[in-house]
């Protein structure tokens, strides 16, 4: 989310590339440890496809697109990438072996 409103509120020339840079790699790392716990417990792989797909759209506006191009592929990149998290909460929530497991280690 971050990655989105940074470059709209124009943040991005306040903060420097190598911050933005910084917000990027931490969006992204946040978001793969939250798929990855997910993964572990519904074992649905569709989720990577959807970080895959975002982290692509991000990077090709970031490093490659320029001028409105590079706003559309970012922003697209982080809606897809927020769509993967309501993905990952929505397979977590209808999993039945996480329906079968106790609530907060309780024996």
């Amino acid at each position: 989310f971050l990655v989105t409103v940074l470059p709209l509120a124009g943040a991005g020339v306040l903060l420097g590339g190598s911050l933005e840079i910084l917000f990027i790699v931490a969006s992204v790392a946040l978001a793969t440890g939250s798929l990855c716990w997910g993964f572990r417990r519904h074992r649905r792989w569709r989720v990577f496809i959807v970080l895959g797909a975002a982290l692509t759209m991000i990077a090709v506006g970031r490093f490659l697109a320029s001028g409105h191009y590079e706003l559309l592929f970012v922003f697209t990149g982080a809606v897809v990438l927020a769509a993967g998290h309501l993905l990952n909460r929505y397979l977590c929530l209808t999993c039945m072996v996480c329906q079968d497991e106790p609530a907060h280690g309780g024996s």
